[in-house]
């Protein structure tokens, strides 16, 4: 019978590791191995068998007493048990892809920490004389170095070798390492800071997003290249490792664009001869900074100089060093490996792999003596796909390659692109050859000859304008122009609503063979008259009562009544053609001076860009798109001139350029060939329109005018999922687009949405600083040519030049290339991915602002004496531009309504921050780092100032939070931005700040009438200043402002805090009287569990509220706790509401109710810190939880942002639990914002018509 020895303690690697098994994750360790010749099976069982044997740790099971949190390790006495052995014969299928299935079936399955250690072997037989032999167990009993041990020995055991030293049982390497005191300076000098590299990789997300686990790509460096490393390395003086290692380092700077870049590196934990032969995990993950030389000669030396000195502290580091989580994303390991040993039977390692790495690449490095280097590329699938790893495995060869072959250069100038990768990337940045340039006007005009009868326009009530009677009423104005004086270069203005007169008017001035300047008549008349100043038209076409009428010396043409123009005669009389290099439009752009740019757009470039985008979103029938973008706003050249060279109908009306009135018009139109809309629109239209809409609205959905996330489309794939979906990229000196792409449908809600190739006729390259091409996945700036190339900036010859550069690598003499600004990538296919800016230009809500631009004009007002003006975003808000000036302080609420009258809406500041100095750098520029966060100015209110010392301490806390100066005492928390999360550090604060214990509910409390609510800053202060006051415990609270109607209880989220709940309880009409459950915080080593928390909830709802059944809700883990609770409360139980919950069976130890408290850990103190371990305790309780079936009638709520086969999954599984389960809906939001504005009131009202009497 067997029997057990006492427990031994975990070691501090252990315990880590535990902490990973208790929330549910992989703990699995692994070893492939490469067995040649005449094998036999029995013999290799028992070689097997007798390591195991000699090996406690491969015998040990992990046991936890009741109430204790970290269990013992038990070693089995038993050591003959027989090896879990499967032989697979793989010599008729294709073995790798098996071998594959079989090693992810061997992490998935779930781990037994009761269970011993055991390695779990699976013999692959691929021929008569060839097999590979899988060995999983778990990280619990082997790291790296084991697993390769393992193996060797293995091997010799086999041989029946005599084996050499004494073996160290691992448990009494555990208690010794209890015993040891550590060495605080030696861990000082590794605390390194744990930047997260791969943060910074373009293409991090390039994975599909599902696949678990981690991949591996194998493959040697070339023999001359090893030669070349080992070489080198004798000659300088340093190990191989260090040149290795250099390498990595100079190829992650090159991705990442940080200047420095610190790596995980592994060290086996085992700096003693005595440890030599234990087997377990000893390895410890250390990070390793690049150093700061600027040739890979000082950078290969600094590398070698760091792994000295971290290998000499390694063995003063005691177990608190390792107990801690890894934190590198971005990860080294170099081993070395004997070479096999000759014989009948050879044994070679083909990759070891553990599961407790964090690492989401790593590169691993194997020696075998001067000869090899294997490189295995760990990844995690989540994160990178296999074609973009197996590009940066390329990279690397390349960099080292052109490290060493000139090691004394800066390393920025070695290339990580090989001959092949550049012709590939060379080809990738030109479209198809495009067809003779035609003139714009020619394609409308050739369109209408083709169907003269078919709607062009449709505008108003049932109105409509032929292509017949366009082109009329055009070359009847075009005759008009022409008499004014409007010929080839020549500007005409044109200040027109979304009317019938528009496309009119456009198609007129190119007859004419002038060139149209367009003016959006609903911007400021100082902006119009401004941008007017700036280009010569001699020609205005507007309205009678436009906003130019009487402030301008050009002939105005009144489009709108009759005039000269209509009695002229209707005939088809051709004019004078202009040559497809001659101006089409001149289209205004942000400009960094100050002033707006005029941008000079030719015939030949945006009948490059029509062509292309009618061949691409046009299909076989459709009812042709609306025209609802500003006419200033390129986007619109798609809309409103695409369909007239395709014979499809331009819808127009004035009011569409309002969303609302966008969507209104979507919902009751459907089957156009194309909709184009910036993503923003995109959001707020998926928001406002039902899906049966969504589903029939056009055959192509365009997305252009910023970037795109891939979360915003799920609404569209779900709902209309035959819509074609294109995201479109290019700058307006690119005449409207010069790359787009489909969308894939697959693609992951995290994963980067490519801008795709370039267009027929276009070039896309990306270069570097010194105008070569940067290798897949390193990021360059976007630099645009080809066909759709604008000529440059009116009458600004300077910015011309500076923008528009002599093409590198052209064929023809003269070719020019345009310098974007903007930063990208590409991925392993070609694709190009947009990744930002390299100046402060930024795009809001779709329109491109220079905040230079902004400050020009607050720098107009004559108490401004300077200003910065820069953007801002706030998590989970969009992108908007915050203003510090620097000036008479009296004008405050004068400035918001004097740039109104300058600037687009776009251009306005949000935020105004008053500054004695503008901060400078050492250069004399603004330093926007120095720069404080965004205040506020509030117009026609004075800010109250504090009363006292204390007011002011808690004053000073609102505005750090909040980013807003100054905070006066009458100010609300929530109402300045507040939410749950900065509530919870706010209450830390305070108690830090004046030595109080006050819990988060102080923030619920209904105070006396007339006095201050406690999320004022004077409210706060009065509980603050209460002296001796005793802690609030009630684990049940109130919300000011909330109904009066029937209670709804609400239990918290993982966490333990109700405040989420606050905003649904202050909707104006919501009747329900809102009270929340907040947690207790824990005891000292107690684990809550749902059972307990339910039990005490449902006795305190009890209490409060003993008569009539109860309505209850629990969003996501407070949903386990709300249905034990009406387990509990049987016969008292009213309605359920689940909120967001997911089965047990479906969580994993990182769900999503921690991920914002997680940001929190970086704000030290201790009621952050008990929150995150609250946190993290619930989650582990809502793993543990087995629910019972209830009968009782239950609604469940889902986000639509989450994934939908979860939601799927989630829904079925509760059905089968619960049959009383009425209805399931899925509410616009996702799992937090459904509790926030704007999404809460959807909430509020589905709980409205789903809860019983109020």
């Amino acid at each position: 019978m067997t029997s057990q020895v006492e427990g031994y303690r975990l070691s501090a690697q252990q315990r880590r590791l535990w902490r990973r098994v208790e929330t549910g994750a992989s703990s699995w360790a692994q070893v492939l191995i490469a067995i040649d010749g005449p094998l036999d099976h029995t013999r290799l069982a028992r070689a097997l068998e007798s390591l195991v044997a000699t090996h406690e740790i491969l015998r040990t099971s992990y046991h936890r007493a009741p109430g204790v949190r970290i269990p013992v390790q038990v070693v089995e006495e038993d050591d003959r048990a027989p090896v879990p052995w499967t032989v697979v014969d793989l010599r008729h299928v294709a073995a790798a892809a098996r071998v594959a299935q079989v090693v992810r079936e061997a992490r998935r399955a779930p781990a037994d920490p009761g269970a011993p250690a055991t390695p779990q072997a699976v013999l692959f037989r691929l021929g008569e004389r060839s097999h590979e032999l899988l060995l999983t167990t778990s990280a619990l009993a082997a790291d790296g170095t084991t697993l390769r041990s393992l193996a060797a020995e293995l091997a010799a055991r086999y041989r029946e070798e005599p084996l050499s030293g004494e073996v160290l049982a691992y448990s009494r390497f555990s208690e010794w390492q209890h015993d040891i005191e550590p060495d605080d300076d030696a861990e000082a000098l590794l605390q390194k800071e744990k930047v997260r590299v791969a943060e910074r990789f373009p293409l991090r997300h390039g994975g599909v997003g599902d696949e678990p686990g981690r991949e591996t790509i194998t493959a040697e460096l070339p023999a001359p290249l090893v030669a070349e490393v080992h070489g080198y390395a004798a000659r300088r003086g340093i190990g191989v490792p260090a040149v290795l290692l250099a390498a990595w380092q100079t190829l992650l700077g090159h991705v990442s664009g940080l200047p420095r870049v610190t790596v995980g590196v592994a060290f086996d934990g085992r700096p003693y001869d005595e440890l030599r032969n234990c087997f377990g995990p000893l390895a410890k993950w250390i990070g390793v900074d690049s150093g700061t030389g600027a040739s890979f000669d000082q950078l290969a030396a600094e590398a070698d100089e760091r792994l000295a000195d971290v290998d000499d502290l390694e063995k003063y580091l005691a177990g608190s060093y390792a107990v801690a989580e890894p934190q590198w994303d971005v990860a080294f390991e170099c081993k070395r490996a004997e070479p096999p040993v000759s014989g009948p039977v050879t044994f070679a390692v083909l990759w070891d792999d553990v599961a407790d790495e964090s690492a989401e690449l790593k590169l691993e490095c194997v020696l075998t003596g001067a000869a090899a280097v294997t490189t295995i590329w760990h990844y995690s699938p989540r994160r990178f796909d296999h074609d973009y790893v197996d590009c940066v495995r390329r990279q690397y060869r390349t960099v080292l390659a052109g490290l060493l072959e000139r090691p004394h250069v800066p390393v920025a100038a070695v290339s990580a692109l090989d001959t092949v990768t550049l012709a590939e990337s060379t080809r990738d940045a030109v479209g198809r050859r495009a067809p003779g340039a035609r003139c714009l006007h020619e394609l409308v005009e050739t369109q209408a000859a083709r169907t003269p009868d078919a709607v062009a326009l449709r505008f108003g009530a049932g109105r409509y304008v032929t292509y017949r009677e366009l082109d009329d009423r055009a070359s009847r104005l075009a005759r008009l122009l022409r008499g004014r004086g409007v010929g080839p270069e020549v500007p005409v203005a044109v200040c027109l609503d979304h009317s019938a007169e528009l496309p009119i008017a456009l198609l007129a001035v190119l007859k004419a063979g002038g060139a149209y300047v367009p003016l959006d008549p609903a911007l400021p008349v100082h902006r119009l008259t401004a941008l007017l100043a700036r280009v010569p038209c001699p020609v205005l076409l507007a309205k009678r009562g436009g906003p130019l009428t009487g402030r301008t010396d050009a002939k105005i043409v009144f489009v709108d009544e009759p005039g000269e123009e209509d009695v002229l005669p209707g005939d088809r009389t051709q004019f004078p053609a202009p040559s497809p290099d001659n101006l089409a439009y001149v289209l205004f752009t942000s400009g960094s001076t100050g002033a707006p740019k005029g941008v000079l757009v030719t015939h030949r470039a945006i009948g490059n860009y029509v062509r292309w985008a009618a061949e691409t979103y046009v299909g076989e029938q459709g009812e042709g798109a609306l025209a609802h973008t500003s006419i200033g706003f390129d986007l619109t050249a798609t809309s409103l001139l695409v369909p007239l060279i395709t014979g499809r109908a331009v819808h127009l009306d004035p009011a569409w350029p309002e969303i609302g009135a966008l969507a209104e018009e979507l919902s009751a139109r459907s089957g156009l060939d194309l909709l184009k809309v910036t993503p923003s629109h995109l959001s707020v239209l998926a928001a406002l329109l039902p899906p049966e809409t969504l589903a029939g609205t056009a055959r192509s959905l365009v997305l252009g005018g910023e970037a795109v996330t891939a979360g915003l489309l799920g609404p569209w794939r779900r709902h209309a999922p035959s819509t074609k979906i294109f995201n479109e990229y290019g700058p307006t000196e690119a005449a409207v687009g010069c790359c787009a792409q489909e969308i894939p449908a697959g693609l992951a809600d995290g994963a980067a949405v490519p801008i795709g190739h370039p267009i027929t006729g276009a070039e896309t390259h990306l270069l570097g600083p010194d105008l070569r091409p940067v290798a897949p996945g390193v990021l360059g700036e976007i630099y645009v040519g080809g066909e759709g190339l604008a000529r440059g900036y009116l009458h600004d010859p300077v910015t011309t030049a500076e923008r528009f550069v002599a093409h590198p690598f052209a064929a023809e003499p003269g070719a020019r290339l345009y310098r974007t600004g903007d930063l990208g990538y590409r991925g392993p296919g070609g694709e190009l991915y947009f990744a930002g800016r390299v100046d402060d230009q930024v795009k809001i809500g779709g329109v491109r602002v220079e905040p230079a631009e902004t400050r020009a004009a607050l720098c107009e007002h004559p108490a401004v004496r300077d200003a910065v003006v820069v953007a801002r975003q706030a998590p989970g808000e969009e992108k908007y531009l915050a203003a510090y000036v620097v000036g008479s302080r009296e004008v405050t609420t004068e400035l918001p309504a004097f740039l109104a009258d300058r600037l687009p809406a776009a251009f306005l500041p949000r935020d105004f921050t008053w500054l004695d100095r503008i901060p400078l750098t050492a250069n004399g520029k603004p330093d926007l780092a120095a720069l404080p966060l965004a205040g506020t100015v509030k117009a026609g209110k004075a800010v109250t100032p504090p009363a006292d010392a204390t007011e002011a301490a808690v004053a000073t806390l609102f505005e750090g939070l909040l980013n807003r100066a100054p905070v006066g005492a009458d100010e609300d928390f929530f109402d300045l931005g507040g939410h749950s999360l900065l509530a919870v550090q706010l209450i830390a604060r305070v108690n830090a700040t004046f030595d109080r214990s006050l819990p988060v509910s102080v923030l619920f409390e209904q105070n006396a009438a007339g006095a201050p609510a406690s999320t004022t800053v004077r409210g706060l202060a009065n509980l603050v200043r209460e002296e001796g006051s005793p802690e609030r415990r009630d684990c049940l609270v109130t919300f000011p402002g909330c109904g009066t109607g029937r209670p709804l209880f609400c239990v918290h989220p993982a966490g333990g805090s109700a405040l989420g709940y606050r905003e649904l309880a202050a909707v104006p009409g919501f009747p329900y009287a809102v009270r929340g459950f907040q947690a207790p915080l824990l005891g000292d080593g107690a684990e809550p569990s749902v059972e307990d928390l339910a039990e005490l909830y449902a006795a305190r709802l009890l209490s409060a509220s003993p008569d009539r059944p109860h309505l209850l809700l629990g969003w996501s883990m407070g949903g386990l706790i709300a249905l034990e609770m009406a387990q509990r409360l049987d016969a008292r139980a009213g309605v359920l509401v689940l909120v967001e919950t997911y089965p047990p069976s479906m969580l994993s130890g990182s769900e999503t109710d921690t991920k914002d408290l997680v940001a929190m850990a970086g704000h030290r103190g201790p009621e952050v810190a008990r929150l995150l371990e609250l946190a993290q305790a619930h989650n582990r309780a809502a793993i543990r939880y087995r629910p019972s079936p209830y009968a009782g009638p239950v609604t469940l709520v889902q986000a639509a942002d989450q994934n939908p086969p979860d939601r799927e999954k989630a829904a079925a599984t509760w059905r089968e639990l619960l049959p009383g389960l009425q209805k399931v809906h899925v509410l616009p939001g996702g799992h937090h914002s459904l509790f926030q504005a704007p999404f809460v009131a959807g909430l509020a009202r589905t709980l409205r018509e789903t809860l019983p009497g109020r």
